[in-house]
C-alpha cells in the first residue's frame, strides 16, 4: 500500500523520538535529577494515583503541557493524544478513541466517549466543545470505562479536572490579538474569603470580527469561533473531615466551523444545484444564509466529601441546562432549496454516590450509585423549501438512567495487584414528537459491564498490566424526525496489554499499550432510499485492534519532547444494510443498502501521531526566553461505511515563541497555529445531492501578553 505524505511525517517522526529513547536509556546510569519529568497524578479510578501505577491507557495533560501544545479547547485535543479523532457536526461533539464514536447528532443521543468536568457528566453534545480556562489538567482514558464511569462511555471518555482554590491569593490573565481582527482575553483569581473557605472565578472571552472564511452566495465573511466561558468554585473545609465544594460554570458561544458546508473537491453536485450557485474550491462556500451555530450552556454542582476514617463518602449532585440553535443548509448553494434552523434545548440533573476505602490501603475499593434524568429535543425544527417554510416540529427524548457499581483492588505480594469491578445499569427513554404518530413510546434496557485488570510492578520503573473491559451504550430514538423505534445498546468488549515506564532517572517516560476489541450492534445513521428521514440501525459488528504510546522526555533543563503514536486497524465483521452512496454521472449520489463488511470503520485513521517539542531558558537577568513547536500528523480518514468518502492524510503545525520579564510577572508571545495552512476537513458526509464538506481553520496567528501574580 502507498504510504501517503503524513504517515512518512508520522514514521519520521516516530524514528526520531525512538532514536533518541534509546540514546537516552544507554545513558541512564549517568542521568541525574535535575531537569527531570513531573509527577503527574490523576483521578481515573475515582481517587489520586500516580500516572504511572494506573493500569488504563491515559493521556494526561497537566496545565504546563496543554499551554505547551497551545491546546485551546476541548477539540484541540486530538493534537496531543494518540488515538482520539475529534470532529464535529454542526454545533454537535463528536469525539472518538480507537475507532469507536458516534456520528449521530440528534438531542438524547450521547457521545460513545464521555466527557466529564470535576466529576460531573456532560450529556449534551452541544456542550463537548467548550473552550480551556483554569485547567489543572485533562485526563484522556482509552478503551470502554464501564464500571467507575458506566454512562456511555464505550470508547472512553475525557475527564477535565479545573484547578481549586486555596487560601493564598493568585491572579493572572493574557490578552491576545491576531488575524481575523480576533482579540481574546483571559482571567483568573482565587483566594481565601474567610477562615477554611477560599474561592475563584474564571473568565474568558474572546470575539472574531472577520470570519475564516468568505459565503459567496451573501458576500459575508463566516466561520467563527469566538465566545464568553465563565467558571466558578468555592471550597469550605467545614471540619477536618467534611469538605464541601460549590461549583458553578456559564458559556455563550459561537462554533461555526461545521455549520457552513459545500461540495467536497472532485464532487458533482445533483443537476438541481445550478453552476455559479456553489463552490467546491476549499473555504469558499455559497449558502443562502449566513451560518449559525450558537451555544448556552450552564450548571451547578454541590460536591461533599467526608472523611469517616474507615472510609470516605463523597456525593456530587448535579444540574445543567444546554440551549443553541444552528442553520444548516441542506443543498450547500446560494439557492434557497433546502434550509433548516433548528433550536435545541437540554436538560439533566444528576447525582453520584461514593463509598471509598482509605488511601493506601491493602486492599482498596469503591461502591457507588448513579442517577440521570435528562430531557432533550429540537423545539422547534424548521424546514424551508424555496424560502417557504414546510414544518415547524418538535421532538424530544427524555433519559432516565440508574446504575450501582463498585471495583477493588487487591495487593498480592511481589508487586502484583488484581482489580475487578462489576456495574449494572438500567436505562430508559421515551420519545414524542408533534406530528403523526404522536402518542409517546418508550423502552428500556438493563445491562452489567465490568472490568478485570492484573498489574505488576517489575521493577522501580516499570508497570506492566493485562486488562479486559467491557463497556455498554443505552439503546436510543433518534429524534431526527426518525421513525418511534429504537435501536439496541452497543456492547464493546476490550483486552488491552500495556508497559508504563520511567527511564532515565524520570527524565524518559513511554507508555505503550495494545488492543484488541470487538464492537457489536454498533449505532449508526440510516437512511431509506427514496426517504429523506434519517434514521439510527445497529450495524451487526466490527473488530478493532492497534497500539499506541505516549512519550516524553526531558531533554537537559531547556527542553521537554512530548510524542504520541497510534496505529489502529478497524473493519466492520459484519454489515450487511450499510447506507452506501454511489455518485451518478449526471451529478449528485444515489443512495443504496449494500454491505460493508471488511470496510474501514469512519472517523479512524489508520496511523496518527503527535509530535511536540517545547524550550524555556531562564538567562542571568532571570529572565526567560520561551518556545514550542508542535506538530500533528494523520493518515487518510473514511468517513462514511461504504469506505468511498476518504480525506487524504495531512499535518498541523502550531508554535508559540516569547519572552518573560525578570520575575515572571509580565510576559509577551507570538503564537501561530496550522502554520502551513493546511486546508483540512472537519467532516465529511455523503448525500443525495453531493458529499458535503466543511473546513477547519486555516493559518492564525497572533501577540498575547500575560501576567502574573
Amino acid at each position: 500500500m502507498r504510504k501517503t505524505d503524513a504517515t512518512k511525517w508520522l514514521i519520521g517522526a516516530a524514528g526520531a523520538v525512538l532514536v533518541w529513547a534509546c540514546a537516552a536509556q544507554a545513558q541512564e546510569d549517568a542521568a541525574t535529577t535535575e531537569g527531570g519529568l513531573e509527577e503527574i497524578v490523576v483521578t481515573a479510578q475515582k481517587r489520586g494515583e500516580k500516572l504511572q501505577n494506573v493500569p488504563i491507557a491515559i493521556t494526561a495533560l497537566t496545565a504546563n503541557q496543554l499551554v505547551r501544545a497551545n491546546i485551546q479547547s476541548v477539540s484541540d485535543l486530538t493534537l496531543a493524544t494518540p488515538s482520539l479523532n475529534f470532529s464535529q457536526t454542526a454545533v454537535f461533539a463528536q469525539p472518538y478513541i480507537r475507532g469507536v464514536g458516534t456520528d449521530s447528532f440528534s438531542p438524547g443521543n450521547e457521545a460513545s466517549v464521555a466527557t466529564y468536568v470535576d466529576g460531573v457528566y456532560i450529556a449534551s453534545m452541544n456542550a463537548g466543545t467548550f473552550a480551556l480556562n483554569n485547567i489543572a489538567r485533562i485526563e484522556v482514558l482509552k478503551g470502554p470505562q464501564g464500571t467507575l464511569y458506566g454512562r456511555n462511555s464505550t470508547g472512553g471518555l475525557i475527564n477535565v479536572i479545573t484547578e481549586t482554590p486555596d487560601e493564598g491569593l493568585h491572579m493572572r490573565g493574557n490578552i491576545s490579538y491576531g488575524n481575523y481582527q480576533r482579540i481574546a482575553g483571559q482571567a483568573y483569581i482565587a483566594g481565601g474569603i474567610a477562615s477554611g473557605i477560599a474561592a475563584d472565578l474564571a473568565v474568558s472571552v474572546s470575539d472574531q470580527g472577520n470570519g475564516y472564511y468568505r459565503n459567496l452566495g451573501t458576500g459575508h465573511r463566516i466561520v467563527f469561533e469566538d465566545g464568553t466561558y465563565l467558571r466558578s468554585k468555592l471550597v469550605a473545609d467545614l471540619s477536618s473531615a467534611l469538605r464541601l465544594t460549590l461549583a458553578g460554570d456559564y458559556a455563550d458561544f459561537r462554533n461555526t466551523l461545521a455549520n457552513a458546508r459545500q461540495p467536497a473537491q472532485g464532487t458533482i453536485p445533483a443537476a438541481t444545484i445550478l453552476p455559479g450557485t456553489y463552490s467546491t474550491t476549499p473555504g469558499l462556500y455559497y449558502n443562502s444564509r449566513d451560518d449559525l451555530g450558537r451555544v448556552k450552556d450552564w450548571g451547578l454542582s454541590a460536591t461533599a466529601a467526608v472523611d469517616m476514617g474507615a472510609a470516605k463518602l463523597v456525593s456530587i449532585t448535579a444540574y445543567r441546562r444546554t440551549a443553541g440553535d444552528q442553520y444548516l443548509d441542506g443543498d450547500d448553494s446560494s439557492a434557497p432549496l433546502s434550509d433548516t434552523i433548528t433550536h435545541q434545548n437540554y436538560r439533566q440533573l444528576t447525582q453520584e454516590v461514593q463509598l471509598l476505602s482509605p488511601d493506601g490501603a491493602p486492599l482498596e475499593w469503591i461502591v457507588g450509585a448513579f442517577y440521570m434524568n435528562a430531557d432533550a429535543g429540537w423545539n422547534p425544527i424548521d424546514v424551508y423549501a424555496n424560502g417557504v417554510r414546510q414544518s415547524s416540529s418538535r421532538l424530544f427524548s427524555k433519559s432516565v438512567s440508574a446504575a450501582i457499581f463498585g471495583q477493588t483492588s487487591l495487593h498480592i505480594g511481589g508487586g502484583g495487584r488484581l482489580t475487578v469491578g462489576a456495574r449494572y445499569s438500567y436505562d430508559k427513554k421515551d420519545y414524542r414528537r408533534s406530528f403523526a404518530p404522536a402518542s409517546p413510546v418508550s423502552d428500556s434496557w438493563k445491562r452489567p459491564t465490568w472490568r478485570i485488570a492484573y498489574d505488576q510492578r517489575l521493577n522501580g520503573a516499570t508497570l506492566a498490566y493485562a486488562s479486559y473491559n467491557r463497556g455498554y451504550k443505552s439503546g436510543v430514538y433518534n429524534t431526527l424526525f426518525g421513525p418511534p423505534v429504537s435501536v439496541k445498546p452497543e456492547t464493546v468488549d476490550s483486552l488491552e496489554i500495556g508497559l508504563k515506564n520511567d527511564l532515565a532517572d524520570r527524565k524518559l517516560r513511554i507508555n505503550i499499550a495494545a488492543f484488541h476489541t470487538r464492537f457489536r450492534d454498533i449505532q449508526v445513521r440510516s437512511q431509506v432510499p427514496g426517504n429523506s428521514a434519517v434514521s439510527l440501525q445497529n450495524a451487526a459488528s466490527a473488530r478493532i485492534y492497534g497500539a499506541d504510546a505516549d512519550i516524553y522526555a526531558a531533554l537537559g533543563s531547556d527542553f521537554q519532547l512530548q510524542a504520541g503514536l497510534s496505529w489502529i486497524h478497524s473493519r466492520y465483521t459484519s454489515f450487511p444494510r450499510a447506507e452506501i452512496y454511489i455518485p451518478r454521472a449526471t451529478g449528485g449520489n444515489q443512495l443504496t443498502i449494500g454491505d460493508a463488511s471488511g470496510n474501514p470503520l469512519p472517523r479512524t485513521p489508520e496511523f496518527s501521531g503527535n509530535v511536540g517539542l517545547s524550550f524555556d531558558h531562564r538567562m542571568a537577568d532571570e529572565s526567560r526566553l520561551f518556545a514550542s513547536a508542535n506538530l500533528y500528523v494523520t493518515d487518510a480518514i473514511f468517513w462514511a461505511p461504504g469506505a468511498r468518502v476518504k480525506t487524504g492524510g495531512y499535518g498541523v503545525l502550531n508554535g508559540t515563541l516569547g519572552y518573560a520579564l525578570p520575575g515572571d510577572v509580565f510576559s509577551i508571545e507570538a503564537f501561530g497555529r496550522n502554520l502551513t495552512d493546511t486546508r483540512y476537513a472537519n467532516y465529511v458526509v455523503p448525500s443525495a445531492n453531493a458529499d458535503r464538506t466543511s473546513y477547519a481553520p486555516p493559518r492564525t496567528y497572533g501577540v498575547r501578553f500575560s501576567a502574573r501574580y
